[in-house]
């Protein structure tokens, strides 16, 4: 019998990409960027042979979920790929907490958020933070984009709900 000559790394590839084409073969848990699976962040690299290479799972939900590059609100443009607020007085940056708070309402724009899901959304792994902290969140942020943040326009809170992004219909000016 001759021996078979094969690559390892070859052979591996090939095991990692049945998995990330067939999840729920190692268990009930699907892959996915936050379960931390370790076939969760790869992906068919860009070369033309087909191997995997690591992605950066925030990346991965950035990109999934980022509608839109800028918006306007007002006055004021929110540049959210550069997560910076732009008005007549300058620039201002957005948190990562804010830039995920503006960001979750955009991708639910005119419906109202419950304040547990950013909640949870915020603080996965400890949603004891609480409504309180999301509060403080909410008026930092409303008084970086909102033209009177006692009186808000856009950023508006549903009593003993959450909040909603309210925006205009285009054509429609406030």
């Amino acid at each position: 019998m001759g021996k078979a000559s094969f690559d390892v790394e070859d052979c591996c590839l090939v095991v990692l990409d049945t998995l990330t084409a067939a999840p729920g073969v190692l268990g009930s848990r699907p892959a996915h960027p936050r379960n931390g699976s370790p076939t969760s962040s790869l992906g068919p690299a860009k070369t033309g042979r087909s191997r995997l290479v690591r992605r950066n799972p925030r990346q991965i939900q950035r990109d999934a979920h980022s509608p839109r590059k800028s918006v306007k609100l007002g006055d004021k443009t929110v540049a959210l790929s550069a997560r910076v607020v732009r008005g007549s007085v300058g620039e201002v940056r957005l948190t990562r907490f804010e830039y995920s708070i503006l960001n979750h309402l955009l991708v639910h724009v005119n419906q109202t958020v419950p304040s547990m899901e950013l909640v949870r959304k915020l603080w996965p792994s400890d949603p004891t933070k609480g409504v309180h902290s999301l509060r403080a969140l909410i008026k930092n942020l409303r008084g970086k984009i909102e033209p009177d943040p006692a009186h808000p326009q856009y950023i508006v809170t549903d009593l003993a709900i959450g909040y909603r992004l309210r925006m205009s219909p285009p054509g429609r000016e406030r």
